[in-house]
């Protein structure tokens, strides 16, 4: 029973945005040649395509892809702070519709982001330990070096509100976004498509957009961002499933045992029985005097499994 409401509650965890209604896919640009400028040009006119879809409201893209885990360590240091420690994150590289798509929260900043070169968005967990005290408005504009030779500085254009896009069982780590056509070359880029109606019955529509604009980019990984979310904890999910089948199966084989001790105790007492009835023992108090007996081990038994489940479900917390 815990391990399923372990199950059950880590679906209920606040991600920062909502996964029933977000549809995912991938594909390899770089391998037909679509990087930096090109790139960026070809997502943003896939971008304005599939709002264009009956039943889409945004779309965007972001590499690498958040859902398998996966993104940039990146380092950022204050730029007007030489002895600044700095700051270790999760870095992804996103075109001007993700965020809306995955509906993050503005805290600080333009209602919407333009991906701008040179600018950055971050996340609540990031100013904290970038700027600790700082509210959020007065953080937007500035100005942050990326890496430890500190190189070109970027600026601080928004602040949201922290998203879980790698791991929902640790606290949300430091995440910046920033443009997409500023990502290194070669990986993938997934597509993130926020839909008003069920997600997979847009698939054949964003499938369509693909394949009209660039049919030589095969569509990989279409699915649900919620399938992509219960994956990460699809071991826990496992565990509980074996856990209640094998529970189910020892109280079944008890009750079994249980009934064959029972039914063999009463067989045994046939004979007594049968001469308290012949004497004139009502019904009643024969039945009352086999109830007990099963009764006595039943409690004894309930109240130890129950001390040794209080204890077992301690541990396993």
């Amino acid at each position: 029973g815990l391990l399923t409401g372990s199950a059950s509650n880590l679906r209920g965890v606040d991600l920062g945005f909502s996964p029933d209604r977000l549809l995912v896919f991938s594909i390899d640009p770089h391998l037909h040649g679509y990087e930096s400028e090109r790139l960026d040009m070809f997502v943003r006119d896939i971008e304005a395509r599939l709002v264009e879809q009956a039943g889409v409201s945004s779309a965007g893209f972001v590499s690498p892809s958040p859902l398998r885990s996966s993104y940039f360590t990146a380092a950022f240091y204050d730029s007007e702070d030489a002895d600044h420690e700095g700051i270790v994150g999760a870095g992804y590289y996103v075109t001007p519709g993700f965020l809306p798509a995955l509906n993050a929260r503005i805290v600080a900043g333009p209602p919407r982001w333009g991906a701008e070169r040179g600018t950055i968005v971050i996340t609540r967990a990031s100013l904290e330990k970038l700027y600790p005290g700082v509210p959020p408005d007065q953080a937007v504009g500035r100005m942050l070096h990326a890496g430890r030779r500190r190189g070109k500085p970027v600026r601080i254009a928004a602040v949201i509100e922290d998203v879980r896009l790698s791991d929902i069982v640790s606290d949300p780590p430091p995440s910046f976004f920033r443009p997409l056509q500023e990502r290194p070359a070669g990986l993938s880029v997934s597509g993130f498509v926020a839909t008003a109606r069920a997600p997979m019955s847009l698939a054949p529509a964003v499938s369509g957009v693909l394949q009209t604009r660039a049919p030589e980019l095969p569509v990989f990984d279409l699915r649900t961002a919620r399938s992509a979310v219960d994956l990460q904890f699809a071991e826990l999910s496992a565990v509980a499933l074996v856990a209640k089948t094998l529970s189910g199966i020892g109280l079944l084989l008890s009750a079994i045992g249980f009934y064959g001790v029972m039914a063999n105790a009463v067989n045994g007492r046939r004979r007594e029985l049968g001469i308290r009835a012949a004497l004139g023992a009502a019904p009643g108090r024969l039945l009352a005097s086999v109830l007990v007996t099963g009764f006595v081990p039943m409690l004894v038994g309930t109240i130890t499994g129950l001390a040794a489940a209080v204890a077992a479900s301690r541990l396993i917390a």
